[in-house]
């Protein structure tokens, strides 16, 4: 077998573990850990396919030597999606009566991104448009010669993940800890490296469907969690009522709360849920 094929198995591989890894980590005890990696390797690989579709796009127009500038706008774009981030974080807390009120809010919001991200990535129409307005905007920039303004593509390309990346932390940190966010970024960060070392040294092609099913899936499962969270914040701030189900259990695993605010919530998203499958079944069935 030649060295690509070892590496797109390997890569396929850990994809794969931490894609089953939420039913032995909940068992465990550590599904925060593969809550926190789940949404990093997420992320930061449709970041890194993009990035890579910038490099070989000057690589066939003959234009490599800008590709300095890419790198440079992908750079500013890690730090400026940090830094805005954060400001937003701390003005948004800032202004917040209590902690719960603005964990509970951070989380709904986080839960809505989380639900609309899997549902593309499955579906696959929207990532494939921005796919398609990344290259309209590189051909523009090459045709222009302004590098400048293909330093900006570089830079959009990136801070929309890293923006959405931080976001989707800060609703899920205050629920799982520094130490299992950490250790999840952790692994998620040396997955990404070996990704990123097969697709930009190596030219290895990376089986794009499966691993955005799988990482679409999970996402929705952290958005129906952190919905169930987000309201339960609220009521522990006691800025939302609590109507108390006798029967149904605590599984905080999946943020599911016996209350009937929690579950309403939760429910919205599985009615959201299937009229999304509903949808992506119809159209795939228009199209063949």
């Amino acid at each position: 077998m030649s060295l690509k094929k070892w590496l797109a198995v390997l890569v396929m591989s850990g994809s794969l573990l931490v894609g089953s890894a939420p039913v032995w980590a909940a068992q465990g005890g550590t599904s925060g850990v593969v809550d926190a990696a789940t949404i990093l390797l997420r992320e930061g690989f449709e970041a890194l396919l993009v990035f890579a579709a910038l490099l070989a796009f000057l690589r066939k127009a003959g234009q490599q030597d800008k590709n300095k500038y890419l790198y440079a706008g992908a750079l500013l774009g890690l730090v400026a999606s940090f830094a805005v981030a954060g400001i937003f974080g701390a003005a948004f807390t800032a202004n917040m009566a209590d902690r719960e009120m603005a964990e509970g809010i951070i989380s709904l919001i986080a839960a809505v991104m989380l639900f609309y991200v899997s549902y593309w990535l499955i579906s696959k129409a929207n990532a494939e448009q921005w796919q398609k307005y990344i290259a309209g905007q590189t051909q523009a920039s090459l045709q222009e010669n302004n590098v400048w303004s293909l330093a900006f593509v570089a830079f959009l390309a990136v801070f929309r993940e890293g923006f959405e990346t931080v976001l989707f932390y800060a609703a899920l940190i205050p629920q799982i800890g520094w130490t299992s966010a950490g250790l999840g970024m952790g692994i998620a960060t040396l997955a990404l490296v070996l990704i990123a070392v097969a697709i930009l040294v190596f030219g290895m092609k990376i089986p794009v469907k499966p691993f955005f099913t799988i990482t679409g899936v999970l996402l929705y499962y952290l958005a129906f969690k952190f919905a169930g969270i987000g309201i339960h914040e609220m009521q522990e701030g006691q800025k939302i009522g609590e109507t108390t189900i006798a029967w149904l259990p605590k599984i905080k695993a999946i943020g599911l709360y016996p209350t009937v605010e929690t579950v309403a919530a939760q429910s919205i998203l599985l009615a959201a849920a299937a009229g999304a499958l509903i949808w992506i079944m119809s159209q795939k069935k228009k199209v063949a």
